[in-house]
């Protein structure tokens, strides 16, 4: 049975194509692998197509490297000979085999290729057009599926959670790959997840290098991440242990800081011991920490170690972090819903009201961002002034201030143009110090799975506390972590995120466009907070698209072929409540999926196949309940 994850099966199919370019290295190969068990073949499969990448590294400058097609040739030249190498009686050694390897692979240490007559080219066979394709089935399929998860929804009385649309998408690519669908007309636009590794735009092709996923950026981070290591080692640092404390490394919390300074925010807390700051795990991590810190904080202040603030958080918004606090810390979330006409923040003069009433005065923590998941709003300078100069009035239980918590998730995602006015939020909200700033640096570097992040505060009361949470859940930092973000800070400049920003705004503006031309039956855009001519400013890499009263938006993916997040994930509680009006939303993620001229133009054809394939699909559901 084949064991093993993504990159097992990644160097399986190397192996594989090896095999079928040569018949003596598949013979030989054969021969060896079936006298060991499955273990120790994926085991050697590993090693052998790892060692073929890191020597073919090291054989060619990185500038060589950028044609796939050769790169891969000569991982394959080079991983045979190793095998040869390793197969010879007179080589005793693994260390030997890998020397004669480099020294037989040829003077230079470079791949030539044998010919030019386009033997390594690879060819694709023709695809057919989605009308060509039978994709009733695909349909007929799925909106059986959605109907089963809208019965389980209802049954155990709950929204759906994200993930739940990916594992329906992965069933539905299943399906086209049975029934022979080349290109499905399927977007995954779920999560908000980024990959700049993929295809991307043609005017944007150097986004990837730029943000240091690919080309000789890439390869710089990596050597320099490799010598920050050889540097503490040398420094006689244990760095494979405990640290004193563990608040990561003061050059990599500068790093942040410089970041946050961009958009106005300074003043941390650095006084000899005195340290307001920490690198944490994302975001996550991050808030846990806040969120323990200010009732750390609030019941010093209170003068009651069983004293649990309530948090405030406002919805639509990216409700995990208000589960972390009410299901982990037993701290009461309140949700404040927000509307569409007000920015998805809080209104003034409400959120007055409600923090006078005496039965809210331990309301002591407000979760707030610059710019809201879902809507991707820019918040208007006029309105955060005033919000922030409520909060800054406001005493809660026995004078206690409130504590800010604020999101900088997408500090900064944002069309360049836009750039001044994050920077203006920026400076209204330094001006409170009672605040613990979270700057997540995965989405911003363009790597979720980096899990950089940073927290901090201006506050010296808050700061003197900071070691006792960081005792308690952090006794040390990933030093590969911090050497990778460290190295990336060095070479990924503000420049360079600003072509990345814009890319994902212009993939905003170009779906918005889509969805207004060619599905108006479903999206109603030209009246919504998001239309084209409104003065609204987007950030982040979402559209919260407003869907037309009467449609369901569960089906949307059957309707369209967009996968998208309903707007019901986004609230804590349930939308029957009469506070959330009726008005229906997707949220549509941008940092997957992009949007080359050709690919728009699939996806206008998409949008009109679906819209007459769904007709297609109900005649027989309509005809059985006529019966």
């Amino acid at each position: 049975m084949a064991t093993g994850g993504q990159v097992t099966l990644y160097a399986r199919q190397e192996i594989d194509r090896w095999r079928t370019e040569d018949e003596n290295f598949q013979l030989s190969f054969d021969n060896l692998t079936e006298s060991i068990n499955p273990g120790e073949k994926d085991a050697f499969i590993l090693y052998l197509a790892s060692m073929a990448i890191t020597l073919q590294n090291y054989s060619r400058s990185p500038v060589d490297n950028q044609n796939e097609n050769l790169r891969r040739t000569a991982e394959g030249q080079i991983g045979r000979t190793l095998f040869n190498m390793l197969s010879k009686p007179d080589v005793q050694t693994e260390i030997q085999a890998v020397n004669k390897t480099w020294h037989a692979y040829n003077k230079s240490h470079r791949f030539r290729p044998e010919s030019d007559n386009g033997h390594n080219i690879e060819t694709k066979s023709p695809v057919p057009s989605e009308k060509e394709q039978d994709l009733l089935p695909l349909g007929r399929w799925l909106l059986k599926r959605l109907f089963a998860f809208e019965q389980k929804l209802i049954t155990e009385e709950r929204p759906p959670e994200i993930r739940e649309y990916i594992g329906i998408l992965e069933e539905a690519l299943s399906i086209c790959r049975e029934n022979g669908i080349k290109r499905p007309p399927l977007y995954n636009l779920i999560i908000g997840n980024i990959d700049l590794t993929g295809e991307l735009e043609p005017e944007y092709a150097d986004v990837a290098e730029r943000m240091g996923q690919d080309g000789l950026k890439w390869h710089r981070i990596m050597d320099r991440a490799n010598a920050y290591e050889e540097m503490i080692k040398r420094a006689q640092e244990n760095y494979t242990g405990y640290q004193a404390l563990g608040l990561g490394w003061r050059g990599l919390r500068d790093r942040h800081e410089q970041y946050l300074a961009r958009y106005g925010l300074t003043g941390y807390i650095h006084e000899g011991k005195l340290d307001g700051t920490f690198i944490s795990y994302a975001a996550t991590d991050a808030f846990l920490r806040s969120y323990l810190l200010s009732r750390l904080v609030l019941r010093k202040e209170i003068k009651d170690e069983r004293f649990h603030p309530r948090l405030l958080f406002p919805t639509p918004g990216f409700t995990m972090l208000a589960k972390l606090a009410e299901n982990g810390l037993e701290m009461e979330t309140i949700e404040y819903v927000t509307q569409a006409e007000e920015n998805f923040f809080f209104n003034p003069g409400k959120l007055k009201e409600f923090l006078q009433q005496p039965e809210n005065d331990d309301v002591l923590i407000i979760d707030l961002q610059f710019i809201n998941n879902p809507g991707s709003k820019i918040v208007p300078a006029e309105q955060f002034k005033k919000v922030i100069d409520v909060i800054a009035d406001h005493q809660g239980r026995k004078g206690a201030k409130i504590i800010i918590v604020n999101d900088g998730a997408y500090l900064g995602m944002a069309y360049p143009d836009n750039q001044d006015k994050i920077k203006t939020l920026g400076e209204i909200l330094n001006g409170y110090n009672r605040r613990i700033d979270i700057l997540p640096m995965t989405k911003i570097y363009g790597q979720p799975g980096l899990r950089d992040g940073f927290g901090g505060t201006p506050d010296r009361f808050l700061a003197a506390h900071v070691p006792a949470i960081t005792k308690l859940i952090c006794p040390t930092v990933s030093y590969p972590l911090m050497f990778r973000a460290l190295a990336i800070g060095d070479f990924v400049k503000p420049e360079d995120q600003a072509v990345y920003f814009e890319m994902l705004s212009t993939r905003q503006e170009k779906l918005l466009d889509v969805l207004r031309r060619t599905r108006p039956d479903i999206f109603d855009i030209d009246r919504s907070f998001i239309a084209p001519d409104q003065p609204g400013e987007k950030g982040a890499f979402y559209l919260f698209v407003p869907i037309r009263k009467g449609i369901n938006p569960l089906y949307i993916p059957v309707m369209t072929g967009l996968f998208g997040n309903l707007d019901d994930t986004f609230y804590l509680h349930d939308r029957t409540k009469e506070d959330i009006p009726p008005q229906r939303y997707l949220r549509l993620a941008l940092g997957i999926e992009s949007f080359s001229d050709e690919k728009l133009e699939k996806l206008e054809k998409d949008l009109i196949i679906w819209r007459e394939l769904y007709q297609q699909i109900l005649k027989p559901v309509v005809g059985k309940r006529k019966q």
